[in-house]
């Protein structure tokens, strides 16, 4: 498993912490992500011994515990508390950790510098087990830490703002998300990560993007960074209120969760709203059918092609999520549109392989059956692709028999992208408002056609299907 360029401190390279009083949790809003700022790395240095404001407590509906799979939202103000050493305000999140547990934890902003630490409380004080500044990825304004927890006990995660860039980005909305090594504690309270009760004319996204699979010879290098551009042209572009949308990367893109953020999440938009639904990740081919048609009857000489994606269950364990049941999923949202977006790779190359420029987004079944942990049943039910309502549409990155593609080296967006989300969100932001579906993934799909050609030989052919294709986009997306 991989995740780029999140340092772990121990205690013993940075200065304790000082606590000095009950700390202040001003928490509203969520954030866009993804902006692009210079690169850094790393710290230029540590935030040093930080003394935390005496101030009361201000607690938002539902507290300020993190379990894992969990997406919450905060946002920095000049009301909240500063940091000594630098001047920077932070806010206090906080976990309940296990000895030997490893914790990823990304804090993502369009507007704030974002800057991450992770502490904890000992005999001798409270000291930083990690700090980042912008360990997502060259390029971006965002933090994450990927850290090994020393002991049982509350760890507290700190969002703040690096101090390089001045004041101006010391403040705005930002996002949390929490992967743990130990699987999900929230599977069995899904009503109280997704309440529902939104606005049905409204727009809702579920975004999903995995990078790092079991093992590592299955690891990607882009959809985490795919899934921050998805988020931000929807919000940007589109008008997607942040809090309408579900952002799921790595462990978190797991199958119970993947499915119950589209029940309880999705569900919530009505005959006048909008329902989207991303993924990036790898996709494979099984070896034999075991998806259900709309009758409930095993299919008859084909091979199921599935999104790979994470199990629910502790340990190093991937899952499936049958294209046929992304269909019945899909079939079963009210929405008046449905936008599917699938930047994934299911057959085309005899082994996985790659090139100097980047990685086929495949994983062949044979070299993951044996790291599957396979639902005991799968999904059935109506919702099957022919059957689908005249509203939806889908996107996909390749026909069935090519590759998708990810590379690296990109002008911009951190350099690290899917060949096929790199064109389609700046075909995306760069549409005229007259420009339909069909004429949007024209551009995206030649652009993506032609590099892939030039750069690994191959055709990439990105491919839309719906009769809505010939809809203006910013009628079919816009709020």
């Amino acid at each position: 498993m991989h995740f780029p360029q999140l340092p772990v401190r121990a205690p013993r390279h940075w200065p304790a912490l000082c606590i000095a009083g009950a700390l202040l949790l001003a928490l509203v809003g969520v954030a866009p992500a993804g902006a692009q700022v210079p690169v850094k790395p790393v710290p230029d240095r540590s935030k040093g011994t930080i003394v935390l404001a005496r101030t009361k407590p201000r607690w938002r509906p539902g507290g300020t515990a993190l379990l894992p799979g969990m997406n919450v939202r905060g946002q920095l103000t000049p009301t909240d508390p500063v940091l000594s050493s630098d001047k920077t305000p932070y806010q206090i999140w906080t976990y309940t950790g296990r000895a030997g547990e490893v914790l990823t934890v990304t804090m993502r902003s369009s507007s704030l510098d974002a800057y991450l630490l992770v502490a904890r409380q000992t005999a001798e004080g409270v000291e930083t087990v990690g700090e980042d500044d912008d360990g997502l990825g060259a390029g971006t304004s965002d933090a994450g830490l990927r850290v090994r927890l020393p002991s049982d006990g509350e760890y507290l995660i700190i969002a703040n703002a690096a101090a390089s860039r001045g004041p101006q980005y010391f403040y705005g909305v930002y996002a949390l998300e929490l992967v743990s090594s130990i699987g999900s504690t929230v599977a069995s309270n899904w009503t109280a990560l997704y309440p529902g009760g939104g606005s049905p004319t409204e727009g809702y996204a579920v975004i999903v993007g995995i990078s790092d699979y079991p093992g590592e010879d299955q690891d990607l290098t882009g959809p985490r960074q795919d899934a921050a551009m998805f988020r931000q042209v929807l919000i940007g572009r589109y008008g997607f209120k942040p809090e309408r949308i579900v952002t799921l990367t790595d462990r978190n893109g797991n199958r119970d969760q993947i499915i119950n953020a589209f029940r309880r999440f999705l569900s919530q938009a009505g005959p006048k709203g909008t329902a989207v639904f991303y993924f990036s990740g790898a996709g494979t081919e099984l070896e034999e059918s075991v998806g259900l048609t709309n009758t409930g009857e095993a299919e008859n000489n084909e091979h199921d092609d599935a999104l790979y994606v994470w199990g629910n269950a502790p340990g190093e364990k991937g899952s499936l999520i049958l294209q046929d049941e992304l269909d019945i999923l899909a079939g079963e949202l009210n929405a008046g549109r449905v936008l599917m977006v699938l930047d994934a790779s299911y057959s085309g190359v005899g082994t996985r392989g790659d090139s100097p420029r980047g990685l086929p987004k495949l994983a062949r079944f044979r070299d993951v059956k044996d790291r599957l942990a396979l639902p005991a049943r799968f999904l059935n039910g109506p919702g099957r692709e022919s059957s689908l309502p005249i509203t939806h549409i889908t996107l996909n990155a390749s026909s069935d028999k090519e590759v998708a593609w990810t590379a690296t080296g990109w002008p911009d967006r951190g350099g690290l992208a899917s060949v096929f989300t790199y064109f389609l969100v700046n075909a995306m932001a760069k549409a005229p408002v007259g420009t339909t579906i069909s004429a949007m993934m024209t551009a995206a799909g030649g652009q993506t056609n032609d590099f892939a050609r030039s750069n690994f030989g191959r055709t990439q052919t990105p491919r839309a299907k719906g009769e809505r294709v010939g809809d203006l986009l910013v009628d079919y997306l816009g709020q």
